[in-house]
């Protein structure tokens, strides 16, 4: 027996691996949980029952046997992993073309609701973390000589109630049957351009987490950002152009394209940046036939295999204190938000340019969705020492909240408003992509 636990525990990942891949299956294909909820919000909601405050709660015993602290850094590694590859796919999703010739209904609709929601955020964030300092990392700080920073606290919250989700939008406007409806493709537009902007003011705000001045993070900021396109367009792109002009066999081509990843995510990693803006980098920057490559090979591996990892760690490192007044006073706030927030915002800067309310409402209801990409943003700062575990906490749930929310709240608007939401635009000139010259 002493043997058999030997065993057990030297190759722990793999029983971790079938726990972590085989309970959202089952609540998705045998359950049918995919009738109700999308695969990624079941992924997010297994991680969590597998944590501390289900499992851990219902059978302490188990759960120390399988995921005890001594026995998840391969755990850790592999979340990791597939959070970088998910940066790349989020990359490889966002339509270029349309970001770079976005109509302004697009550009108004994607900004405009975005700030509105980030500023919300941002002052919401701000009274939170004076009222609770449990929701700023205070004790944190103190123990590694850092002051918190109630501007840095707001900042990351207001991005992660602004944040779109344009990977789970991808996989929702199919679901509910609007990938070729206006409203669907102006959705998906705004959040490929709400993606970039995200990303970007991450890759800024972290170097000040870092506690560096002002022109010392601006460099670090750009000339990490600047390396890493430089290395993606005058290097990757030209040898990727190379293989593709000599004929190489796809297991060359996509062997390619996972050191092009990990470098990309080794470049801002050391440059201070978290290692998924480097894989986003990628995702975007490359070669267009390499990105639609580099997704049909690698979608969904990273989906349905990889990412349970990191939806696990997300669990294991999610404890919720049911009594603590903060945990639900950032979950409410936040829920609204980035849902009542993020579709009002959007219906504001629809009206603004000539759509309907309707077209706006539904559009907003589509760019409400978390997906992960909330607990992304939060998972960076936490490891920053940004956030506390209260806030990651909460954010979770705000996450699965919205998602959840996104389908049966847009099946609604569709049955109720879908002729006005149809006819939005069609006595408009604009066009969603401007025709080339």
């Amino acid at each position: 027996m002493e043997e058999l636990a030997l065993n057990f525990k030297k190759y722990i990942i793999i029983p971790q691996g079938a726990v972590v891949v085989l309970v959202p299956f089952v609540i998705w294909h045998l359950f049918r949980g995919n009738r109700i909820l999308p695969l990624a919000v079941i992924q997010i909601l297994a991680g969590v029952l597998l944590g501390p405050s289900v499992f851990g709660a219902l059978d302490p015993d188990g759960f120390k046997l399988l995921f005890g602290k001594e026995l998840t850094g391969g755990v850790q590694g592999l979340a990791l992993v597939a959070v970088t590859l998910f940066g790349f796919i989020a990359g490889t999703d966002a339509d270029r073309e349309q970001i770079a010739h976005a109509g302004r209904s697009v550009v108004a609709i994607s900004l405009g609701g975005m700030a509105f929601t980030a500023a919300i955020g941002a002052v919401a964030g701000y009274f939170i973390a004076r009222g609770y300092p449990c929701a700023s990392p205070e004790q944190l700080s103190c123990a590694t000589g850092r002051n918190p920073s109630l501007v840095l606290f707001a900042a990351a919250f207001a991005l992660a109630v602004a944040i779109p989700a344009l990977p789970i939008l991808v996989i929702l406007t199919r679901e509910l049957g609007l990938m070729r409806a206006r409203v669907g493709q102006v959705a998906l537009a705004s959040a490929g351009v709400g993606d970039v902007v995200s990303w970007a003011s991450i890759a800024l705000i972290l170097p000040f987490a870092k506690g560096t001045g002002i022109g010392e993070a601006l460099a670090v900021a750009v000339g990490g950002a600047g390396l890493n396109y430089l290395f993606l367009r005058h290097g990757a792109t030209r040898y990727f152009e190379h293989l593709l002009a000599v004929g190489a066999a796809e297991r060359v081509i996509l062997s390619v394209i996972g050191i092009t990843i990990f470098l990309s995510g080794t470049i801002t990693a050391v440059a201070g940046l978290h290692p998924v803006i480097g894989a986003f980098m990628a995702g975007i920057f490359l070669p267009e036939r390499i990105r639609e490559f580099a997704a049909a090979k690698l979608d969904q591996p990273t989906q349905l295999v990889l990412m349970p990892f990191f939806f696990l760690n997300t669990g294991l490192n999610t404890s919720f204190n049911f009594a603590d007044p903060a945990v639900w006073t950032l979950f409410g706030v936040g829920f609204l938000a980035c849902t009542v927030g993020r579709v009002a915002g959007t219906m504001l800067a629809a009206r603004a340019v000539g759509e309907t309310w309707a077209f706006g409402l539904a559009a907003g209801s589509l760019l409400q969705t978390k997906g992960l990409m909330a607990i992304v943003v939060m998972t960076i700062f936490a490891k920053e020492q940004v956030v506390s575990q209260t806030t990651f906490s909460a954010a979770v749930v705000m996450a699965l909240a919205s998602t959840a929310l996104t389908m049966p709240l847009v099946r609604l608007i569709m049955a109720r408003c879908g002729d006005a939401v149809r006819g939005s635009g069609r006595r408009r000139t604009e066009t969603l992509v401007a025709p080339a010259a």
